[in-house]
């Protein structure tokens, strides 16, 4: 895609959020072992946002153009902290390609609570 906009110099780029402290996310995390330490260090929605801002506000955004973008990179780089105060962990520095969430917060995402009490437990079984 980055290649097709090239001549109308577009800039394409994919950027990638930390743990983010969305309503559901918080609603979820909350209940499982070890979440409110994971919310204590997630990115707010905003945050997103800033990094896209500074992306664009950028004149060199075309080199970055066909790149993943990291927003808590992108703070570093344009020197940026989240709504909150903080500045987010850099997920690839700990050896992450992507988010590793908890076994339990993968269930409930998958299957709401409210969609989990229609179930018996063997259909959970086969979930997993």
């Amino acid at each position: 895609m980055a290649q097709d906009f090239k001549p109308y110099k577009v800039a394409v780029v994919s950027i990638w959020p930390g743990t983010t402290a969305t309503e559901r996310a918080k609603s979820v995390l909350t209940k499982v072992p070890g979440g409110v330490k994971t919310l204590e260090s997630a990115e707010t929605p905003k945050f997103s946002g800033l990094a896209i801002a500074s992306l664009y506000l950028d004149p060199q955004r075309m080199s970055k153009s066909g790149s993943v973008v990291i927003a808590a990179e992108a703070a570093l780089e344009y020197g940026f902290k989240d709504f909150n105060g903080k500045l987010p962990q850099l997920s690839r520095t700990e050896g992450l390609s992507a988010p590793v969430l908890h076994e339990e917060l993968i269930l409930r995402l998958r299957d709401p609570p409210f969609l989990m009490a229609s179930r018996n437990c063997k259909s959970r079984e086969k979930l997993g």
